[in-house]
């Protein structure tokens, strides 16, 4: 009877074992996620091309109108694209941006993060779309993802990465206005 009990008390702290270990190694990717997310830039921009995938005109134009709605609105969009996710999922970088970057008001969580890794000889590409709680209403994940499909990936297959972001664009703005 004793190893019985014995048995069943070890077998009682398996669980908390295996939670112990989850929560060791969730905290070791939150601290290497933390480590490959940029800073935020400074001055701050809500377009943030690193993989110098736009013109510096388009760069203007995608700014400027990031900006006025911003005015008008009080919600953030930040476009960001980047050559290498460094082992992220393109979901994990682009809350991880939006979160280390404060995009949207703390008070409102009205922010958007469009991520895009362009694709290359040697890799895929990856676009995301990352919302705050306070526009997930009307920017749902589902949407989002019918935005990538339907508006960004036609044209990126054509190497168009101007046109697919701001073809997003004309589809969240309009959305996320009234929020």
């Amino acid at each position: 009877m004793k190893s019985l009990t014995a048995n069943n008390s070890a077998a009682g702290s398996l669980p908390h074992v295996a939670l112990t270990v989850l929560m060791v190694l969730w905290a070791s990717f939150s601290a290497m996620a933390a480590a490959v997310i940029p800073a935020a830039p400074n001055p701050p921009r809500l377009v943030n091309d690193f993989a110098a995938t736009f013109t510096p005109e388009q760069t203007a134009v995608m700014e400027d109108s990031l900006e006025t709605f911003a005015r008008k609105t009080s919600n953030r969009i930040a476009v960001v694209t980047m050559n290498d996710l460094h082992g992220l999922e393109p979901m994990e970088m682009a809350y991880g941006i939006g979160k280390k970057w404060g995009v949207g008001d703390k008070k409102h969580n009205a922010g958007v993060v469009i991520l895009v890794k362009p694709k290359t000889a040697e890799s895929s590409g990856k676009v995301f779309i990352a919302t705050g709680y306070g526009v997930e209403g009307v920017l749902t994940d589902a949407f989002c993802n019918s935005i990538i499909r339907n508006e960004m990936i036609p044209h990126f297959r054509q190497n168009d990465y101007y046109g697919g972001v701001d073809a997003a664009l004309k589809v969240i703005k309009p959305a996320m206005k009234g929020e």
